[in-house]
């Protein structure tokens, strides 16, 4: 982890998105002590996976359709409840809208090169709509941005060459090699930026433009500038989180399908 640590506070965290964001965004947070608080925008089926679903749904996380229309009166009214109950959520959205492929950052190009906006390698263009709904709808409990970049390094293909691992790389992540999870974190203040939606979004894209200059840098020195501020984690702190969400995800299965079968 390198610029600021990200402190104990609400905040919405604009993430680049390479691949399923569980594996980061719990490393951070059990290193930063706000596991509790952490909420991210996720796909509606989410809410069908026995255990983590319920548990997710009683948590007031935010799921999405894809349908901007349909979703922005739910993610408003949501963020507003999260406003109204004062929770100190971190909320992570990821404003390319989906996970970086070869293919999708192929279109991102085209559409920036047709349209005059810069072509980046690294990060796919922004979209600025659902960023503008959250900063406005958690106005009063979010005073912060944490601008944050990831990395993965220590995953690689048949021929040796780096690549962002998947879901099954991930599970399967062989222990007898090296592999990092890389964060730069920049913190800055919700007053420090436009309050109209044109400047939000110009804001949005100078961001981007900051996380493909990091990335641009990391691609040549196999690390994000600036000191080491990693906290490295015991197993038992490990072991209590693990326990934990075991537990939890097999009492709410119970849960789940008790009510099920009184239905049926």
């Amino acid at each position: 982890m390198t610029g600021t640590r990200p402190p104990r506070e609400p905040a919405l965290v604009l993430s680049n998105h390479l691949t399923h964001d569980w594996v980061h965004i719990y490393s951070n947070a059990i290193r930063n002590n706000t596991l509790g608080s952490v909420r991210t925008v996720i796909k509606d089926a989410i809410k069908m996976v026995p255990g983590f679903g319920q548990a997710m749904i009683l948590t007031k996380w935010p799921f999405v359709s894809r349908d901007f229309k349909k979703d922005e009166k739910t993610l408003h009214d949501l963020f507003s409840l999260y406003t109204r109950a004062k929770l100190p959520v971190q909320l992570w959205i990821f404003p390319e809208g989906t996970r970086m492929t070869p293919k999708k950052l192929a279109s991102s190009q085209k559409y920036a090169e047709e349209k005059g906006y810069p072509v980046w390698k690294h990060v796919m263009l922004p979209r600025h709509r659902g960023f503008i709904t959250a900063l406005n709808s958690l106005n009063g409990i979010v005073k912060y941005i944490h601008e944050t970049t990831v990395q993965y390094e220590g995953w690689t293909n048949s021929k040796g060459v780096d690549k962002i691992p998947g879901i099954g790389d991930l599970i399967n992540t062989n222990g007898n090699y090296k592999h990092v999870l890389h964060f730069h974190m920049n913190r800055v203040s919700v007053t420090d930026i436009p309050q109209d939606d044109e400047g939000r979004q110009k804001y949005l894209q100078e961001c981007f433009a900051r996380k493909e200059a990091l990335l641009e840098h990391y691609s040549k020195h196999k690390q994000f500038p600036g000191e080491n501020l990693a906290k490295k984690l015991s197993t038992a702190e490990l072991l209590v989180h693990v326990v934990g969400w075991f537990v939890g995800s097999i009492v709410l299965m119970f849960l789940y399908i008790n009510i099920f079968n009184s239905i049926f």
